[in-house]
């Protein structure tokens, strides 16, 4: 049973920032989950290149099985062979001005930690 709880934070969010593993969303938007193992990524993207801000909240905890610790899901698909060049060209395909493609201890992986600082959409309160 997963599991969630709340806890003191020095900010309880960042805004514009990459959205991980759990993801609550405005329901009406035209996104799509499309990306195969990186969709958290791709959906992030498409929000935050769409002109909509995201909020990565830093008050909650989500428990949730890591990456390649369970048999179910994609594994067999995502993670043998060359399953993490697929990924990453995945990724690259929908945003080529966005993803790197790069190689850390020898295995491929995207890269696209310099991209969040620059969107600047800003939260706005509901009237």
């Amino acid at each position: 049973m997963n599991k969630a709880f709340a806890f003191g934070a020095k900010r309880p969010f960042s805004i514009n920032r990459m959205i991980y593993c759990c993801m609550l969303l405005k329901s009406d938007l035209p996104y799509k989950f499309r990306a195969a193992g990186c969709e958290d990524v791709d959906m992030s993207l498409q929000i935050l290149t769409g002109g909509w801000c995201t909020l990565l909240f830093h008050i909650y905890a989500f428990d949730a099985p890591s990456t390649t610790t369970n048999a179910g899901g994609n594994t067999e698909i995502i993670y043998q062979g060359d399953g993490k060049l697929q990924i990453a060209r995945e990724l690259y395909r929908y945003w080529p001005n966005i993803v790197k493609i790069t190689r850390k201890d020898g295995r491929p992986k995207f890269n696209v930690n310099h991209v969040w600082r620059k969107f600047d959409t800003p939260l706005k309160a509901k009237e």
